[in-house]
């Protein structure tokens, strides 16, 4: 390391400055976490201007309750839950938004019908699926976790986490073709 070189700062130094209001903390917690963030707002639309604005958005939030953290679990993770509420806050907000581009539901029926979905119709079919289901499905699709990590975090295998995704994908397809048939009775 050179004389030079930046000091590399821990998360919770990191989250110690922030919530003291130090701009050089929030700056290198910005640096750190952008591209995460940002990537994460690709699964919901591949607007950049939109993520971009999203994501400063998520992060206006991080830094407002970064007081609120309770240095328990991921802060990767608990950034990432922010950023999704922040993404959920903005096709709220839209409601002319038919349809969040979420990478995993649009798998879910070969003949796009999801796409004629609106965010909340959407979420709200993934917020009624059994918890740990829409855990896994939640963090896999939506905060990017891979299945060891969930399997971690949740205390169950790998093998469990993907049995629990497909069975979430499972239920959503039903959803979905149980709304394909009320649509074409209302034709």
């Amino acid at each position: 390391m050179g004389i030079f070189s930046a000091k590399k700062l821990d998360d919770k130094t990191l989250i110690e400055g922030c919530i003291s209001n130090d701009r050089k903390c929030q700056e290198k917690l910005y640096r750190k976490y952008f591209d995460t963030l940002y990537k994460m707002g690709f699964r919901y639309t591949t607007d950049q201007e939109l993520i971009m604005e999203i994501t400063h958005d998520a992060f206006m939030k991080v830094f407002k309750n970064i007081p609120k953290y309770q240095f328990t679990g991921s802060f990767e993770g608990w950034m990432k839950k922010i950023m999704y509420h922040s993404v959920v806050d903005h096709f709220r907000s839209k409601k002319s938004l038919k349809f969040l581009e979420l990478d995993e539901v649009r798998t879910l029926n070969d003949d796009n019908l999801a796409a004629s979905w609106d965010a909340d119709e959407l979420f709200g079919y993934i917020n009624a699926l059994p918890d740990t289901h829409k855990s896994v499905f939640n963090m896999y699709a939506i905060e990017g976790y891979a299945h060891q990590e969930i399997g971690q975090k949740l205390g169950i295998s790998e093998g469990t986490s993907k049995w629990y995704l497909h069975q979430a994908r499972t239920l959503l397809k039903e959803k979905i073709a149980q709304k394909k048939i009320n649509e074409s009775y209302v034709k």
